[in-house]
This record gives C-alpha cells, sequence and structure tokens, in this order.
C-alpha cells in the first residue's frame, strides 16, 4: 500500500466513481449530520489498484487503473441527490494504492472515521452485498445467526460466536451465503418476512431458528444454483424443496396439537409460540432466545425436528436419551451423510471408483 499526496477532484468526478465493494449499505444510514455542508466534509479518499487481482470470495477482477471511493459514500450520495445544504463544487481527496484485494479492504478498514465506523452488522451485510445479495428482512439481518451457524459448521474455520474481525465475518458469509441468498428469495420473497410474535400472535421465528434453517440448508447442500436449476430427477433438488417448504410452513406458525402424534412443524412452532416446555427451561422467560448457555441445546432441538421431517418420521417424543437429540447441531451434517446416502462423499468417491 502506497499512501499518495492529497490531491483536488471535482466533486461530481469523486460522486462518478463506483462504491467501495465492501462497503455499507449507505441507504440505511441516518445521514442527517451530512446535510448541512461542514469544511471536513470536504476531505475525502479514493483506493487505485496499481497491479491487477481478483476478489478470492466472489471472483470478481480489478485491473490495473481501477478507482474506487474508499470514504465519504453517503456525502457523495446526499450531494447527489441534492440534500446537502450546499455541494462543494472540489474535494480534497487522499489517493491510496492497492495491489491485492486484501490490502484493498485493509485500507477501507483502517481509514473508517470514528464517527462512521462501521458495525459487525454493517460489514457482514456489505460482504453479502459484495456476492450480490440483498438482505431485505430485518431479521434475516441480524448477525448473530451467522456467528453460531458458521461455529456449529466449521468450528475450525469459524473458532467465535461473537466479537468477529472483518476478516472472520468474511470467512463466515464465505461459508454461508448461498443459503442467506436462499432464505432471502424462496422464504422471504415477496411481502413475505420472517414471523415476528405480536399482540394475537405469538410465534416468533427467532434467531434460533434462523440459525437451525442455515445449517439445514447448508448441510443439505441447498444452492440457488441447485434450485434454478428445477430438475425434479436430482434428489438433492426434491431435498431441497422439501425443506425450504418445512422452513416456509414453520414461519406460518400453525401447529396441529390435537394430532395423537405431532408432526416437525407442530414441535417446533409450540416451543417458539409461548406454550413450549422443554426449551423454557434453559431461558428465564418462556420464549428461547439465541445465547451461549443454551445455543447448543436449543438449535439441537429445532434441528432434530427437521431432520425427522426430512426423513419423512413421525413419532410422539424426543429420544429419552438425551444425548441423542441435545447435541445434534454439533454434528447435523456428519449425520445427514449418515441418514442420506447422496450427500455422503466417501460412500460417492468409492461408487465412481467401482464404476470406472
Amino acid at each position: 500500500m502506497k499512501l499518495n499526496k492529497k490531491e483536488t477532484l471535482n466533486t461530481d468526478d469523486f460522486i462518478s466513481l463506483p462504491d467501495m465493494p465492501v462497503e455499507r449499505d449507505i441507504y440505511k444510514r441516518n445521514l442527517d449530520h451530512l446535510k448541512i455542508l461542514e469544511p471536513n466534509h470536504t476531505e475525502v479518499s479514493t483506493i487505485e489498484v496499481i497491479k491487477e487481482f481478483t476478489d478470492p470470495n466472489t471472483g470478481n477482477f480489478y485491473p490495473a487503473g481501477y478507482k474506487c471511493k474508499n470514504d465519504g459514500h453517503g456525502r457523495a450520495m446526499i450531494w447527489k441527490t441534492n440534500q446537502s445544504d450546499k455541494v462543494p463544487p472540489q474535494v480534497t481527496n487522499t489517493r491510496y494504492e492497492a495491489d491485492s484485494w486484501k490490502g484493498m479492504v485493509k485500507i477501507y478498514d483502517n481509514t473508517d472515521s470514528s464517527k462512521s465506523v462501521e458495525k459487525p452488522k454493517e460489514k457482514f451485510l456489505a460482504r453479502l452485498k459484495n456476492h450480490g445479495i440483498e438482505i431485505d428482512d430485518n431479521r434475516l439481518s441480524a448477525i448473530q445467526p451467522l456467528g453460531f451457524a458458521s461455529h456449529l459448521i466449521d468450528p475450525k474455520k469459524n473458532p467465535n460466536t461473537s466479537g468477529f474481525s472483518a476478516e472472520q465475518i468474511q470467512e463466515a458469509v464465505n461459508l454461508l451465503h448461498p443459503q442467506y441468498k436462499i432464505m432471502q428469495d424462496y422464504i422471504c420473497a415477496g411481502n413475505i418476512s420472517l414471523h415476528k410474535k405480536s399482540k394475537g400472535k405469538p410465534f416468533d421465528f427467532n434467531n434460533i431458528i434462523i440459525t437451525a434453517s442455515l445449517i439445514a440448508l447448508n448441510s443439505f447442500e441447498v444452492t440457488p444454483e441447485l434450485m434454478e436449476n428445477v430438475d425434479t430427477d436430482n434428489e438433492k433438488y426434491i431435498h431441497g424443496m422439501k425443506l425450504i417448504d418445512l422452513i416456509r410452513t414453520i414461519n406460518k406458525g400453525g401447529k396441529n396439537t390435537m394430532a395423537p402424534k405431532w408432526d416437525a412443524i407442530t414441535q417446533i412452532v409450540n416451543e417458539f409460540d409461548g406454550n413450549g416446555v422443554l426449551l423454557k427451561h434453559w431461558h428465564k422467560n418462556n420464549m428461547p432466545t439465541l445465547d451461549l448457555g443454551s445455543y447448543v441445546t436449543c438449535i439441537s432441538f429445532v434441528l432434530y425436528w427437521i431432520l425427522q421431517h426430512m426423513k419423512g418420521a413421525t413419532h410422539e417424543n424426543l429420544p429419552k436419551n438425551k444425548k441423542d437429540w441435545s447435541t445434534v447441531a454439533k454434528n447435523f451434517s456428519e449425520i445427514v451423510q449418515e441418514k442420506f446416502i447422496i450427500y455422503n462423499k466417501m460412500n460417492i468417491d468409492n461408487i465412481l471408483k467401482i464404476a470406472s
């Protein structure tokens, strides 16, 4: 990285530069403090690529000579949309140079002002956006499920459940961005949102269920590419549709407690609509929430019943041996591989060897 001398830019030229690829969503920020032009508002910075490189997370290519904003994104938007009392004709720009994706992101992270420093949630959503994923649902945009889901799926690469660095957020997003797109495009499509408890509608599709859904979608390898192909002869596509339909139905909050054997939907919804018996033992209130003290047990409960649904199994209660269900979240992917041969990579490799 090289820091060049300051230079003067026409404001229109600065506004026209592309945004930093991992810039947070400026349209969701409160920018009222920028509507009155202050002298420091004319101090901006940009990044110029001096050696071509590729973003290892998305495959996007950045040629030598590529330029983008480094900060001042909010000001550029305010000026472009005529929301400021004054628009300066010129700005003073500090131009940084980068020769790698890591270097470019490091410049960006290091030059955030203390007033507008990005929160982890903003970094998370910005990195999803870099994968072309726009999250509209407020519940789905919470960062907590990202941390717990990525940790349970791959604790070696994702050792923390919170307190992430930008690099750790990127690692988790690299793992789960396909499943976030499935949740946004197939579960939260149109005017549908993840159900939030309200007066008269006590069911809560909260962070525990979101986390379990992400883990299940990842373990059953449900990706946008798989679902877009609509191959009804593909077992993975069939399982993907079955899982998506299950999550959609859970989100409606309906249940049938009059049935002699409760189905998976009723088992899950009942624990998250204020009538639960089991999970509330790990919480001070009747509505289970995602926390360090009980996340494995609570997520395991949801995943256990998701697995029963995917297997087509029905029974009245959880296994009497707590170990048979309460740690499911820690090895759910391995359980899926055991129960569904199509996901067992070792078996597939052996079949290919025999066939050859």
